[in-house]
């Protein structure tokens, strides 16, 4: 039979799945978005047990400590259950959080197009061999860092962050917002427009991240497809009937 669904959860209005969507069609795989206002809209256990993967692209609040130890709380119990797991951006931070590793504020707020490059742990197969010696720079938008749980495998580095991704079996945890496609990103940059300026390295201009856009985005889009493969690939072989 056919790999089961791969659940995608969202705290977030501005986020969305986005290239990540269509790339896991592009997989012959089928998604599921939900989008988590309060408590409540947790998944329940039915529909958790009927999905072989699990994707967040966010976190919740602070101001909202209750919907944030729930949300910790499922993404542990999934990883406890050794199916694959997916934290993208924020959703990266929470699911670090979740597993034990360690979140704090960065230096200063982090949002533009940085390089990264593979961390030396991850010099080896399946990373090397899918991701290349070169990577592309990537989108960073973030006001914390983080560092693996004990036992996981740290897979990214680049500034301004130090670690800009782990892993830990089928859990992959990673900074860069690589769900971006161009329809979201243009939501992202009119919002950026339309807020105050910040004077620092790590915090480019929304005219400076306009520039190029097409070719980064495109660039971004050839990682998150290499990433992705292997993450689907865990997918594919734990997550059938």
């Amino acid at each position: 039979m056919m790999p089961r669904p791969i659940l995608i959860l969202t705290h977030d209005a501005c986020q969305r799945p986005a290239l990540l969507g269509d790339l896991i069609a592009r997989a012959s795989l089928s998604s599921i978005a939900l989008h988590l206002r309060s408590v409540e809209d947790l998944p329940e256990p039915d529909l958790l047990a009927s999905c072989g993967g699990l994707v967040v692209l966010d976190r919740p609040p602070a101001t909202e400590p209750g919907r944030v130890s729930a949300s910790r709380e499922l993404l542990a119990a999934w990883h406890a259950r050794g199916r694959p797991l997916l934290g993208l951006g924020g959703g990266a931070c929470l699911l670090t959080h979740a597993l034990g590793g360690r979140v704090a504020p960065a230096p200063s707020p982090v949002r533009g197009w940085f390089r990264v490059g593979l961390h030396p742990q991850a010099a080896c197969a399946p990373w090397l061999e899918a991701l290349g010696a070169e990577l592309p720079a990537v989108l960073q938008w973030h006001v914390d860092e983080f560092l693996p749980p004990p036992g996981a495998r740290t897979l990214l580095r680049g500034a301004p962050a130090s670690c800009q991704g782990w892993a830990d079996g089928t859990t992959i945890a990673l900074n860069p917002m690589l769900h971006a496609d161009a329809a979201l990103y243009g939501e992202w940059l009119a919002a950026w427009q339309a807020g105050p300026g910040t004077a620092s390295a790590s915090w480019q201009t929304p005219a400076e991240l306009a520039a190029d856009s097409a070719a980064r985005l495109a660039a971004q889009r050839s990682l998150s497809t290499r990433l992705l493969g292997v993450w689907l690939g865990q997918e594919s072989s734990t997550g059938r009937h």
